[in-house]
């Protein structure tokens, strides 16, 4: 159908150097530049400034995570699910990115709680791990589209 896409579009304005960086950085990757940049932002290192304010976003985004998964699991087991495939398929995207991102927070600052350098893994195994979670959990994978 034209006008329709299947995707969401994310939008932002760089700087000039930044915009000249990012386009110079996808030509010499071989990818195309929407590609580069999805894989620039899920495979990369996340940097987080490390505030109360954002370590409390973090405790209140898993708290209301358990307390949703907590409702769907009592109400499946009463059989009253509140929730669509495509409602379930969405929420269930979303907290396994929320998860992942989690643990990537916790990894890159465990050198906060004395733990040592955890051995660093390249980005094509970060894709493989990922690919084959999103097997388990039924979703769509093809090269960083889900």
């Amino acid at each position: 159908m034209p006008g329709v896409h299947k995707n969401n579009t994310i939008a932002f304005r760089p700087s000039e150097w930044e915009r000249i960086n990012i386009e110079e950085r996808a030509a010499l990757s071989g990818m195309k530049k929407k590609d580069f940049i999805a894989h620039s932002c899920i495979y990369s290192h996340i940097c987080v400034v490390g505030s109360k304010n954002n370590i409390q976003k973090i405790v209140d985004a898993v708290e209301e995570m358990k307390n949703v998964i907590s409702e769907i699991a009592s109400r499946e087991t009463s059989g009253d699910f509140p929730l669509s495939e495509d409602s379930f398929r969405e929420m269930s995207m979303r907290y396994t990115a929320m998860c992942l991102t989690i643990v990537e927070i916790l990894d890159g600052a465990s050198y906060l709680f004395g733990v040592g350098d955890k051995k660093s893994s390249s980005v094509l195994e970060k894709e493989e791990r990922m690919q084959q979670l999103f097997e388990t959990l039924d979703f769509d994978y093809q090269g960083g589209d889900v």
